[in-house]
């Protein structure tokens, strides 16, 4: 079992309601309940410069059920959830992997957000099987040495999800996280990512997150799959039969890559499609008390 009390929450972050926080903010651009009011501006901001923004945040969240299932029916049962956001439905990823997996699966969510650290850990029903760290992505180190790493553990494959969330570290840091995950994952394992792409509204949406005090690097499709390094990549949702009724979301780059040893890929399988419906509200996840 992860041992909670070998990580004290001391020098986590509080709660700022005066500052954006773009995990809220895509809380709120998906129709979720969890911003404040600085979020629900920016996030307004966000629609009127970028229509259909909301779509495409919900398309990242249906491909990435879809990556999780198929994966998961792959045999990978350990999930390492980088920039794990506000929980969302309508299936949590350690309920999509215990379904698949129920004796052997793992997940640890990690991120930096306060708020995102009190819903998740208030949502891990088997602390023996679901963690959560408390860590900043832009510092890879303090990933690589946090207790939650060991516990997730090497001894099987484990699939990492890189969601719309590198996109939020500059290049030294976006670089030097995935190198270390990519070191560190066992053979087998494989790593989906999900990238804003630079394109025609990139310079609107740069100049709204940065005046929020977000910054934001959006990439081409090549400077992208150059985070994969040496894992074989595979397309994303448009590339595939399996996947051809959830296209790849737009404005954002999506693929897999495998770890070079080992590597099987089981896009030639038929999955089960997992649900993707539009309500993303969990039906455990209520609003925290302001």
């Amino acid at each position: 079992m992860y041992d909670r009390s070998a990580r004290p929450h001391d020098g986590e972050a509080t709660f700022d309601m005066h500052t954006a926080s773009i995990a809220r903010v895509h809380d709120v651009l998906v129709g979720g309940v969890q911003g404040y009011a600085v979020d629900r501006a920016l996030g307004l901001a966000l629609r009127e410069a970028v229509p259909g923004i909301s779509t495409s945040l919900r398309a990242c969240r249906a491909y990435e059920a879809k990556v999780l299932q198929l994966l998961a029916e792959h045999g990978i049962s350990k999930v390492l959830v980088l920039g794990c956001g506000v929980p969302h439905g309508p299936e949590l990823v350690q309920e999509t992997v215990q379904r698949i997996h129920p004796d052997t699966y793992r997940v640890l969510h990690v991120d930096r957000d306060p708020l995102v650290a009190a819903h998740t850990r208030v949502l891990i029903e088997d602390p023996a099987r679901v963690a959560f760290s408390h860590c900043d992505l832009s510092r890879p180190q303090d990933l690589m040495e946090d207790a939650g790493l060991s516990w997730l553990g090497r001894d099987s494959p484990v699939l990492v999800l890189a969601h719309t969330v590198l996109e939020w570290l500059p290049d030294e840091a976006a670089t030097g996280l995935m190198d270390a995950v990519r070191e560190w994952v066992p053979p087998g394992s494989a790593i989906s990512v999900i990238h804003a792409l630079d394109h025609e509204r990139s310079a609107d949406m740069t100049r709204l997150y940065q005046a929020a005090g977000i910054p934001f690097h959006p990439r081409t499709t090549r400077a992208v799959t150059a985070l994969l390094g040496e894992f074989v990549p595979q397309p994303g949702l448009t590339n595939d039969g399996a996947f051809a009724s959830h296209p790849t979301p737009r404005g954002y780059h999506a693929s897999v890559g495998f770890h070079p040893e080992g590597a099987r890929t089981p896009w030639s399988r038929p999955c089960t499609p997992a649900s993707t419906g539009t309500d993303l509200t969990h039906p455990r996840i209520s609003p925290l008390k302001r």
